[in-house]
């Protein structure tokens, strides 16, 4: 095996340990694939060195039994985030129809008092 090889798969069995990572995190972490994570930890580590495999098959045996709960959480945090953006575009929506509605009634009360918005008038005024 040679020399990187081995001392990846010490790096990764360590952060393993030290950081209680999934093997998704681990990959992420070292640029490397998840099949190569666990081939480092499965494969190379126990002949390397086979008290550190064991507490890292520990690890990662408590992250596969809890690996259903962090996906159901991770689904319930991706609707929920999608629920309350939908809810505040709507109320950007609510807020911009106000907006034309109230610009409108603003017009039509000028209106009704006589005065003239309009930029000619304006011009108007401004040459006399």
């Amino acid at each position: 095996m040679k020399d990187y090889i081995e001392r990846r798969a010490m790096e990764i069995a360590e952060y393993i340990i030290s950081t209680q990572s999934t093997v998704r995190q681990t990959a992420k972490k070292f640029g490397v694939s998840k099949s190569t994570v666990h081939k480092d930890v499965t494969e190379r580590l126990p002949k390397l060195n086979p008290p550190a495999a064991n507490e890292v098959k520990k690890v990662l045996l408590k992250n596969k039994s809890e690996r259903h709960i962090r996906g159901g959480k991770a689904t319930r945090l991706k609707y929920k985030e999608a629920y309350e953006h939908e809810k505040a575009q709507q109320l950007l929506n609510i807020a911009g129809q106000k907006g034309v509605i109230d610009n409108i009634e603003h017009k039509k009360a000028q209106q009704s008092a006589g005065v003239k918005s309009s930029k000619k008038s304006e011009r108007k005024k401004a040459t006399k």
